[in-house]
């Protein structure tokens, strides 16, 4: 079984250190079950794929208004990435947009595997704005929360883009 582990974000910014180390402690832990797994994220403007800590792919790719989304969907259409491999394993993009659902769709439902690093979101976007309002950076906020807006609308229905789900949070007990 051969599956792609694909970050929309750049994970050897130092901010993300800890991300990283669990993102390739998955990678060993998927190569340990014999699942040949190789990393596909963003450094700059290039999309890269690589195993076992080398290079085997670059992509240019461009800033738009979606930040790179639209750019790492185009790359899968235009190469037929998800060919190559019987999974797509989508760290959370942060958010849902159109780009994303489009990558869904591209990958095919049966492929996709996204996980959820944090369940509910809403409270992470509710800080988020109240940081920009507090901050007094309104045109920030205002895009923001159009863009969160648009996450809520079109994460409704991931059910018709995604079967499978995977989260390492608690269980909550009610």
């Amino acid at each position: 079984m051969k599956l792609l582990y694909l970050v929309y974000f750049d994970i050897n910014l130092p901010q993300m250190a800890g991300v990283k180390k669990k993102i390739l402690s998955q990678l060993n832990a998927f190569d340990d079950l014999g699942i040949n797994s190789e990393l596909m994220y963003r450094e700059g403007n290039k999309l890269l794929i690589q195993k076992n800590g080398k290079i085997k792919k670059k992509f240019e790719i461009k800033k738009g208004l979606s930040r790179y989304k639209r750019s790492i969907y185009k790359v899968f259409k235009m190469e037929a990435i998800s060919s190559n491999y019987d999974y797509v394993y989508i760290r959370f993009p942060n958010t849902i947009d159109f780009s994303v659902l489009s990558l869904f769709k591209c990958v095919g439902k049966d492929k996709v595997i996204l996980e959820v690093p944090t369940y509910p979101i809403k409270g992470e976007f509710d800080e988020q704005l109240k940081d920009l309002k507090n901050k007094k950076l309104y045109i920030e906020y205002i895009l923001k929360n159009v863009l969160f807006m648009t996450h809520n609308l079109l994460s409704r229905n991931l059910n018709q883009y995604v079967n499978r789900i995977v989260t390492y949070l608690s269980l909550i007990h009610i």
